[in-house]
């Protein structure tokens, strides 16, 4: 599993940031928070592996979903 490969690397080097993908967009205007929380929470509804947590048990990576109907969500 490719998420298991990505964890033994990241184990090498936990604080490595390169295993990480983010982007961030600057939003001219209003912006509804409340929509856009919504939206993101139907995301992690559809897609598991996007509310999933990873630990190591065993020896082996379990991946544990997280409730869909929250979105851990900070703006700044």
């Amino acid at each position: 599993m490719a998420q298991e490969h990505l964890a033994r690397l990241q184990s090498f080097e936990p604080q490595s940031p390169v295993y990480n993908a983010f982007r961030a967009w600057r939003i001219r205007g209003a912006l509804d928070c409340e929509t856009l929380g919504r939206a993101i929470v139907q995301l992690m509804r559809r897609h598991e592996l996007l509310r999933a947590r990873c630990r190591w048990s065993d020896g082996e990576l379990e991946l544990s979903p997280m409730d869909g109907d929250t979105a851990p969500i900070r703006y700044a």
